[in-house]
C-alpha cells in the first residue's frame, strides 16, 4: 500500500513549471500518503522555497485541470475536514520562530487544496547521513541535540505536538545545525477520521499510544519517545524494536524485548547520554520524561535515572507444558507390592526401611524436574529469537527419558498451531488489504472514467463554441463590409451635401451683400437725416474712433438734446452713444442707450438687429446668458423676416450662451446652422464636440475622420484630439497610427502628455 501511495503521489503531482500564485514548481522533494513537498522558486523575492501540498492519495486524486478532488462523495466530508486541519496546523506553524524548527512563511488555498510555504534548507536529512555513516559520533550529537530540545520545548510550550519525529524529518544544514520538519498532527487527525491512511506512524519511532489512542491522549512524552528512538538509531546503528512487538512480549509477562542503548553502545558514548536515550524510549508513557525540561536533566547529568527491575520472563509454551505436568499429578496410581531392584555393579544396596510408594513420588519428581528444564530451555530459545541477540549455548543438558519425546511433540504441535494462526491472520490481513486495494482501484477507475467523460464533453462543447465563434466572426465580417459600403456612401453624400451647402452659402452671402446695399439705399431714401445732424454725428464718431471718448460722448449727448430730431436721427445717435459707453465700460448706461434705440419706431431691420446684437454682447459679458439669448433670438427673427441669414457672429454668440448654460441640444442645433451657413474647420470641430457632449460618439468620430481625410487637421492639438477620440472609442490601432505618423513628421511634439497617450494606445493594441 505504501508503494501504491508513492506512485499515486508521483502521478498526482504538479508538473515542473506550474505556477501557484508567484511560485513556480521546480521539482519534487518528497511525497507520502498525506501530501507532496515541492522545490519551488519564489519569483517575487527571487529565492527557492519548499511548498507542501495537502493531497491524501488514499481518498483524493488530481484531475486534468490540476484541481484535487475526493475519490467519491463518501470521502468529500473527510477530505474537507482534513484540509481544514492542514490549514490550521500551517497557520500555527507560522507562529514558530526558532532555528531548530522549519520556518513556515505563509499558507494559502488553491486547486481545492492547501499549500504550506516553508523556508528551503540546503543540506541533507539525518536519514541520509545515517545511511552512509551508520552512527553519529558523540561530538556531532552534542551539537545537534540541544537545538532540537529547545525547538521541541517551544513547540510544546504553545500546546502543539509534532507526532512524527524520525531521521527522515530531521534535516542537517551544511553548517551541521539541525532543523525539525514535517509535523504530523493533521495527518494523524485525518487518519483517525478515515481509518484508511497507511502511514500514520513510523514503526520503531512511534510510541505505543500513537497506535491506539486519539490525539488528546498524547503529549510531549510522545515526541520525547520519537526523538529518543531517533537518537537510539544514531548511536546503535539499528532501529528500535517496534512498540507493537514490544507490547506482545510485555502482555505475555515477558521482559521488554528492546535492548537498551546503554548495553549496546556503552563503550562509545557517555553514560548519561545513553541513559537519557533509554529513559525516553520506555514503553509506558508514565515511565518517560514528561517534559523537555525534565529530560534535559538526563543529558547534562543533573538527574539520575535507572530502569525499574524487570519481572521474570514467562513463556507461553512453558505454561502449556507446566499445565500438562500438573495434570499428571492428579492421576490415581494403584499400590503394588514393592519389587526389589537388582543391584548393579558399583551400586550401593537400597535401604531396607524405605516407605511404600516412595518410588512413585520419585518418578513424579523426576518428571517435574525434566518438564521444568524443558520449559526453561524453550523459553531461553524464544528469548534469543525475539531479541535477536546471540548468547552462549545453554549449559542445561537435555534429560533423556521416554516422556521427553511426548513433551517435545506437544511443544512442537503448539508452536505449529500458533504459527498456523499467525499465517492465517497474515493471510486474512493480506486479503483485506487486497480487497481494499481493489475497491480503491474501482473507485479510481470510475473517477477516471468520469473525468474522461467530462473531458470529452468539454471538448465537444469547445468544438461547438468554436463553430459558433467562426460563424459569428463570418457574420461580423459581413456586417463590417456592409458598414464600410454604407460609410463610403454616406461619405459621398456628405461631400456632395457639403459642396451644395457651400455653394448655397456663397450665393446667400452675395445676396445678403446686395440686400444690405439696397437696404442702405432704401434707408437713405426712406429715412432722412439732415446734413447738420449727419455731420455732427460723423464728427462725434471720429472722436470715438481716435479714442477721445470724453469729447465724443459730450458731442453725442449735446446732439441728443438738440430739438427737432427725427426718430431715425435719435436712433442713430443713441446707437453711437451705446457703442461709446460700451468701450468705456459703462454697461448700464450703454444698455439704456440701446433700449432707447429699440423704442424708436420704423427702425431699419439692420439697425435694430445690430442694436440687439450689441445689447446681447453686454448681457453675455455680465453672465446674463438667458437675457443675452433673448436679445439674440429677436435679432435672429428680424433677419429671417427679411429673408436673410443670421450672421456668423450672431450664431457664435448664441452658441457661447448655450454652452455656458450647458444646453447641449440647442448648442448642437446652433453648430449645425454654422456648418451649413459658414462651413469651415472650426465649426466642424465645434459640431463634433457637441455630438460628444450628447454621447453621440459615432457622429463625433465620423466628423473627425472626414476632416482628417480632407487634410483639414494639421495642428498638433487637432491631431492629438483625433487620436484621443479613437482611444476613447476603442480604435487604439488608428490612434497609434495617427500619433506615430504625426511625431515622425514633426507635427506632434514628443511631450510627456503625448508620449503617455501613445503608450496607453499601444498597451490597448497589445
Amino acid at each position: 500500500m505504501l508503494e501504491s501511495g508513492m506512485a499515486n503521489a508521483h502521478r498526482n503531482s504538479l508538473p515542473p513549471g506550474h505556477q501557484l500564485l508567484w511560485y513556480e514548481i521546480t521539482s519534487i522533494l518528497g511525497q507520502g500518503g498525506f501530501g507532496i513537498t515541492y522545490l519551488a522558486h519564489d519569483m517575487n523575492l527571487k529565492r527557492d522555497v519548499a511548498i507542501k501540498e495537502y493531497l491524501p492519495v488514499e481518498i483524493a486524486v488530481r484531475d486534468a485541470s490540476f484541481t484535487v478532488q475526493p475519490l467519491s462523495e463518501d470521502y468529500s466530508e473527510r477530505y474537507q475536514w482534513g484540509l481544514k486541519r492542514f490549514i490550521a496546523e500551517a497557520r500555527t506553524l507560522t507562529k514558530f520562530n526558532h532555528p531548530g524548527i522549519v520556518r513556515v512563511d505563509s499558507v494559502f488555498e488553491e486547486n481545492n487544496s492547501g499549500y504550506m510555504v516553508m523556508q528551503y534548507e540546503d543540506g541533507e536529512s539525518l536519514q541520509d547521513r545515517l545511511k552512509g555513516a551508520k552512527t553519529l559520533d558523540a561530538a556531532t550529537l552534542e551539537k545537534i541535540v540541544p537545538p532540537l530540545l529547545d525547538g521541541l520545548e517551544q513547540i510544546h510550550r504553545m500546546g502543539f505536538i509534532h507526532r512524527d519525529i524520525k531521521p527522515d524529518n530531521i534535516y542537517l544544514r551544511k553548517d551541521g545545525s539541525p532543523v525539525l520538519l514535517d509535523f504530523g498532527s493533521a495527518r494523524q487527525a485525518l487518519g483517525e477520521q478515515t481509518k484508511t491512511l497507511t502511514s500514520l506512524v513510523t514503526p520503531g519511532f512511534a510510541p505505543f499510544e500513537q497506535y491506539y489512542s486519539k490525539s488528546d491522549e498524547q503529549g510531549a512524552f510522545s515526541d520525547i519517545y520519537g526523538l529518543g528512538a531517533t537518537l537510539y538509531r544514531a548511536v546503535t546503528g539499528i532501529i528500535p524494536l517496534d512498540a507493537i512487538e514490544r507490547s506482545k512480549a510485555l502482555l505475555r509477562g515477558s521482559l521488554d524485548t528492546c535492548v537498551p542503548a546503554y548495553e549496546i553502545a556503552k563503550d562509545n558514548y557517555p553514560e548519561h547520554l545513553l541513559k537519557a536515550i533509554d529513559h525516553a524510549i520506555q514503553f509506558k508513557a508514565e515511565d518517560r520524561p514528561q517534559t523537555i525540561e525534565e529530560w534535559r536533566g538526563d543529558f547534562d547529568g543533573t538527574t539520575e535515572w535507572a530502569p525499574a527491575e524487570a519481572a521474570p520472563e514467562v513463556n507461553s509454551t512453558f505454561l502449556n507444558i507446566t499445565e500438562k505436568v500438573e495434570a499428571i499429578e492428579e492421576i490415581d496410581v494403584k499400590e503394588e507390592a514393592p519389587v526389589e531392584p537388582v543391584p548393579e555393579e558399583n551400586t550401593p544396596p537400597a535401604p531396607v526401611d524405605k516407605k511404600p510408594g516412595s518410588s512413585l513420588w520419585g518418578i513424579v519428581g523426576l518428571i517435574l524436574l525434566i518438564a521444568f528444564a524443558l520449559g526453561a530451555y524453550q523459553a531461553w530459545l524464544w528469548f534469543e529469537r525475539e531479541t535477536q541477540i546471540q548468547y552462549p549455548p545453554s549449559s542445561v543438558e537435555k534429560p533423556v527419558n521416554i516422556d521427553k519425546e511426548q513433551v517435545d511433540l506437544d511443544a512442537k504441535r503448539e508452536e505449529e498451531r500458533l504459527e498456523a494462526e499467525r499465517l492465517e491472520r497474515i493471510k486474512q490481513q493480506e486479503e483485506e488489504e487486497q480487497a481494499l486495494e481493489e475497491e480503491e482501484e474501482k473507485e479510481r477507475l470510475a473517477l477516471e472514467a468520469k473525468l474522461e467523460a467530462e473531458r470529452l464533453d468539454k471538448l465537444e462543447k469547445e468544438k461547438a463554441e468554436e463553430q459558433a465563434r467562426l460563424k459569428e466572426e463570418a457574420l461580423e465580417r459581413e456586417k463590417q463590409e456592409q458598414a464600410a459600403l454604407e460609410k463610403e456612401k454616406e461619405t459621398e453624400r456628405v461631400r456632395l451635401e457639403k459642396e451644395a451647402t457651400e455653394k448655397a452659402a456663397e450665393a446667400e452671402r452675395i445676396a445678403a451683400l446686395e440686400r444690405e446695399r439696397l437696404e442702405e439705399e432704401k434707408a437713405k431714401k426712406a429715412l432722412s437725416m439732415s446734413t447738420s445732424v449727419y455731420e455732427k454725428l460723423k464728427e462725434a464718431r471720429s472722436l470715438i474712433a481716435i479714442e477721445q471718448y470724453e469729447q465724443g460722448l459730450s458731442a453725442l449727448r449735446a446732439l441728443e438734446k438738440q430739438d427737432g430730431l427725427s426718430p431715425y436721427e435719435k436712433a442713430q445717435i443713441n446707437y453711437s452713444l451705446g457703442f461709446a459707453l460700451t468701450i468705456t465700460n459703462d454697461d448700464d448706461a450703454a444698455i439704456r442707450a440701446y433700449e432707447t434705440v429699440l423704442q424708436q419706431e420704423n427702425l431699419p431691420a439692420s439697425l435694430a438687429g445690430n442694436t440687439l446684437f450689441a445689447l446681447a454682447e453686454i448681457q453675455y459679458d455680465r453672465t446674463e446668458y438667458r437675457e443675452s439669448i433673448g436679445s439674440l433670438k429677436q435679432a435672429y427673427n428680424l433677419v429671417r423676416e427679411n429673408g436673410e441669414n443670421p450672421t456668423e457672429n450672431l450664431l457664435l454668440l448664441m452658441g457661447d450662451n448655450y454652452r455656458q448654460l450647458a444646453d447641449n441640444d440647442n448648442l448642437l442645433n446652433i453648430n449645425r446652422r454654422l456648418v451649413r451657413l459658414y462651413p469651415n474647420k472650426e465649426h466642424w470641430l465645434a459640431l463634433a464636440e457637441a455630438h460628444a457632449k450628447l454621447g453621440q460618439h459615432e457622429d463625433q468620430l465620423f466628423i473627425m475622420e472626414q476632416l482628417s481625410e480632407n487634410g483639414e487637421l494639421s495642428t498638433e492639438q487637432e491631431l492629438v484630439s483625433l487620436a484621443n477620440v479613437h482611444v476613447l472609442h476603442g480604435d487604439a490601432v488608428r490612434a497609434v497610427e495617427i500619433l506615430e505618423s504625426g511625431m515622425a513628421e514633426g507635427l506632434i511634439q514628443k511631450s510627456n502628455a503625448n508620449i503617455i497617450l501613445l503608450s496607453k494606445a499601444q498597451k490597448l493594441v497589445q
